[in-house]
């Protein structure tokens, strides 16, 4: 159904379905849900005094206009420098009028390396072994990090071996360095030293002429942290020095309600009426990122304590529908029609999502990752930094991972109740 907005949803506990609620009222009923709703489906709009008075131009970068903008000879103000307002700004700099960028904090970006390729540059030998290789990364990308540690290299090595990584552009100089770089502070400062002279604190945005632009004069850079935006007027935006910023464009590049935002959109109601929003309020909770405790049949990809954010999404995607498919076949073959995490598993597995993250350099004070961007929020951990093959404790090895994770291991079921109907069986044993 194209053009359809899910509203909201119940599970029949007495019949194990799913009843799906539209926004043009219509009632569907389901076996299994399953959520495909990614990591950044809730743009978050600011809640800037007068915000609706502008009489420009005005819309969330998620928002953009089909028939596109005419920035030429406009005046123009972009709120947020993350990967959509980095994109903005190094695309339009050089048409526009005059360009305000305000920033909370600087982007850590790393040069793309774009080029034009010709249909024989796309030609790959050896694309089935690429993608076997992404399933067993760290970021299910195609390639993965340098076992050595950065401190069992001399300077002299750690320079040649930054240059030849920078050198490749894209990702690979955020997780194809040192193995430690992105739990090591030491090691991560080496890597901030050398991106400086030419980041691993944010996830890394990839830019093309970005830096270039607060060199041109039409360009000027306002921090919001020491001159916040105060209120925004039907012709611009007041900051809190009193200055009016005249615009005919505001661009909102404000980024999103991550992870669990498209989720928590709907209202989801589980076995015993109680809703996901209310489950969640105190902290995500999941069992391998794909299910939680009291919503059956319910299965979310892309989303909450699985790799998501860290991990290249196509991978994710791929990794995480197989292990749906291979589930939803399991319970065909074995007559059962109702599948729920256990509760103390599930605890569980948020506590080595935690653990896993409280490794890593990543500041919880700053990222959407972490959760404390929006009021309300929890400081928790909410993307699994272990990723595809590693999304469990390194410390496991690969026949544990794949007995705990595997849908086709008899040691896999013993974290989830299965049943027919309302005739549950309990399955108790650990793995």
């Amino acid at each position: 159904m194209f053009n359809t907005r899910v509203v909201s949803t119940d599970f029949d506990k007495i019949g194990s379905h799913w009843t799906i609620t539209t926004g043009d009222k219509s009632i569907l009923t389901a076996r299994y849900f399953i959520l495909c709703t990614g990591f950044a489906a809730k743009p978050n709009i600011p809640d800037f005094n007068g915000l609706d008075s502008f009489t420009g131009v005005s819309c969330h970068t998620s928002k953009w206009p089909q028939e596109g903008i005419d920035f030429k000879g406009k005046r123009v103000g972009v709120v947020g420098n993350g990967s959509s307002g980095l994109q903005v700004i190094q695309e339009i700099a050089p048409e526009v009028e005059h360009l305000t960028v305000f920033q909370r904090s600087p982007t850590y970006a790393l040069p793309m390396r774009q080029v034009p390729l010709s249909i024989e540059d796309q030609k790959k030998e050896t694309y089935k072994e690429l993608y076997e290789l992404r399933k067993n990364t760290f970021a299910g990308l195609d390639f993965e990090f340098n076992p050595q540690a950065c401190a069992e290299t001399t300077s002299k090595e750690r320079q040649a071996f930054f240059e030849e990584i920078w050198a490749k552009g894209g990702l690979s100089f955020w997780l194809g360095t040192y193995q430690n770089v992105i739990r090591n502070r030491e090691a991560n400062q080496h890597a901030y030293e050398f991106w400086r002279s030419k980041v691993l604190e944010r996830r890394a945005t990839l830019e093309q002429r970005y830096y270039e632009v607060y060199n041109r004069d039409n360009v000027a850079l306002i921090d919001t942290k020491a001159n916040a935006i105060a209120e925004v007027v039907p012709d611009g935006v007041f900051t809190a020095d009193g200055e009016l910023h005249k615009f005919d464009v505001l661009i909102l590049a404000t980024g999103f309600d991550s992870v669990t935002g498209g989720i928590l959109a709907i209202d989801i109601k589980g076995e015993n009426g109680q809703s996901l929003k209310e489950k969640w309020a105190k902290g995500t909770t999941t069992h391998l990122g794909m299910m939680t405790a009291g919503f059956p049949n319910a299965l979310f990809v892309y989303g909450p304590q699985g790799p998501t954010s860290f991990c290249n999404g196509p991978t994710c995607a791929e990794l995480q529908g197989g292990w749906i498919r291979d589930t939803l076949v399991h319970l065909r073959k074995n007559g059962k029609r109702y599948i729920n995490p256990r509760p103390d598993i599930e605890q569980e597995w948020r506590e080595l999502v935690n653990r896993i993250g409280d490794r890593l350099c990543c500041p919880r004070q700053s990222l959407s990752t972490w959760g404390p961007i929006f009021q309300g929020s929890l400081k928790r951990c909410s993307t699994s930094l272990a990723a595809s093959s590693s999304i469990l404790d390194a410390s496991m090895t690969r026949s544990t991972r794949a007995s705990r994770i595997s849908p086709s291991s008899k040691k896999g079921w013993k974290v989830f109740i299965r049943g027919n109907c309302a005739g549950f069986c309990l399955l108790v044993s650990r793995t």
